[in-house]
């Protein structure tokens, strides 16, 4: 944990000096010790496995909703540009019968609603 001496050691448990953060990372990599529950006092006192799957799959839940959503806004947009191209095409008919019926070919506009 970085101690050279037992007298290091003694004088950190009996509360006369702090933890070093270099003992702090030493006891959570080498002995797998829980940062949440050495510096706040909750959860296990030891890292597990099931404590890194736990993890994992929260993060995993979290991706897969993100995924979700952005496929849903996908879906929106692509409706919303199926939308607009049709009022496009829309506009371009109106838009081409009016020029006929204005250059003599006496068309008349078509209405498309």
């Amino acid at each position: 944990m970085g101690y050279t001496t037992t007298a290091q050691l003694n004088s950190t448990l009996e509360g006369n000096s702090v933890l070093s953060t270099k003992a702090i990372l030493a006891m959570v990599e080498n002995l797998k010790v829980n940062p949440t529950f050495l510096l706040l006092g909750r959860g296990n006192m030891f890292l597990t496995e099931k404590d890194e799957v736990e993890q994992l799959n929260t993060q995993l839940k979290d991706c897969l909703s993100k995924h979700q959503e952005a496929i849903d806004t996908i879906k929106e947009l692509n409706e919303k540009i199926i939308m607009l191209e049709k009022r496009n095409d829309d506009l371009v008919d109106i838009t081409s019968a009016a020029i006929k019926y204005h250059k003599g070919g006496k068309e008349e506009p078509k209405n498309k609603d």
